[in-house]
């Protein structure tokens, strides 16, 4: 269902830790025929071991919004 990487990858810093935040690919999620966006998200603090990931897949509405399909 995911045709392929992307390799899109953006760091944002903040007081206390950082947040990595990169597109894995897309595919149809929905079955909607609207090709839809893959992004993990990983948090981390710094000085410290707390570690978090996220995945979310977005797609595109009739309005062309972006709306959030599915996380886990």
């Amino acid at each position: 269902m995911l045709d392929g990487v992307c390799g899109s990858f953006t760091v944002y810093f903040h007081d206390g830790g950082y947040q990595e935040v990169e597109i894995l690919g897309n595919g149809d999620a929905n079955n909607d025929g609207i090709e839809d966006v893959f992004i993990v998200v990983r948090d981390y603090v710094e000085g410290g071991n707390y570690f978090n990931m996220r995945l979310f897949v977005l797609s595109v509405n009739a309005k062309g919004s972006w709306e959030l399909i599915k996380n886990f």
